[in-house]
């Protein structure tokens, strides 16, 4: 079952099928701008499907990948505020789009500690 999902999420990675959901902050000039719209894409939810597998397998997890990943969502939480994030100070940011990125990179990122996890584990075994 691992592979079918691992090779799945390999095929739809460069595929760009998902559902936009088009909240009032996806909207500049009552334009909606499909880069601010929450999606959720059929290679999210492969991804997901993937870690529900590995985790309920129970497989080793590599510490360090963990600990980069939880260091760089860290960070971009944290730029989501205006006091760590904006330099000049006063500006307002798009904390909907923010928070939309936000979600695209922690799927990203655990499929990353799941690939790290993987290749250490073959290597050593």
């Amino acid at each position: 079952m691992k592979v079918f999902f691992f090779f799945l999420t390999l095929l739809f990675l460069p595929t760009q099928l998902g559902k936009h959901f088009w909240p009032p902050f996806s909207h500049v000039y009552s334009l909606g701008i499909d880069y601010l719209s929450p999606t959720i894409y059929f290679w999210d939810l492969l991804a997901i499907s993937l870690l529900i597998v590995f985790i309920y397998q129970k497989k080793f997890v590599n510490k360090l990948a963990l600990n980069l990943f939880l260091l760089f969502i860290l960070a971009n939480v944290l730029s989501l505020f205006p006091i760590f994030g904006q330099v000049g100070g006063g500006q307002s940011i798009n904390f909907g789009a923010g928070l939309v990125r936000l979600e695209q990179f922690i799927v990203a990122g655990l499929f990353g500690v799941y690939l790290a996890a993987v290749i250490i584990w073959s290597l050593s075994g």
